[in-house]
């Protein structure tokens, strides 16, 4: 057996010491990434929309025939009366109610969501806070060309003529 000098384990006990010191540095700079589970994304999306709910705008079409009407249960104020093809804007909190008291307006075709007057939400994110993602994926079932974004495009057209 070869002996080592004391020079060659001073040398590689040096070596060593410099590895192990890049390592905790590559490892100081490597962002740490927390994993956040879909749910959990939902939840806290629930929570900034339900502290937002006053200040987020989300327009509502009449697609039906007649005319579409709501009163509030809590305070009787009417929040819309709609003509067919007649559209209005109401606070995520007052389509919160409307969707609570009367979600057939939602289901049965007679109101659809076209537009939300906020950058950071769109459409989906308001219909999965009212639950009525539901809604989506019955249409995608039942229609299976649907496209939400043609929908709402032509609801929009229909509007304006």
């Amino acid at each position: 057996m070869a002996r080592v000098s004391k020079a060659d384990l001073e040398k590689k006990k040096a070596e060593e010491q410099t590895e192990t010191q890049t390592k905790e540095v590559v490892e100081e700079t490597k962002p740490k990434t927390k994993t956040v589970s879909r749910r959990q994304q939902f939840k806290e999306k629930k929570i900034e929309l339900r502290k937002q709910a006053s200040e987020i705008q989300v327009e509502v079409l009449n697609i039906s025939d007649g005319n579409a009407y709501f009163v509030s249960r809590k305070t009787g104020i009417p929040y819309f009366d709609l003509s067919p093809s007649e559209d209005t804007v109401l606070t995520l909190d007052e389509l919160e109610e409307v969707v609570r008291d009367a979600k057939g307006f939602f289901t049965k075709d007679v109101l659809v969501m076209t537009d939300v007057y906020n950058e950071k939400y769109n459409l989906v994110d308001i219909m999965e806070y009212l639950k009525l993602k539901d809604l989506i994926k019955l249409l995608e079932n039942t229609y299976q060309d649907f496209d939400l974004d043609y929908f709402i495009q032509k609801c929009k057209y229909y509007h304006c003529c």
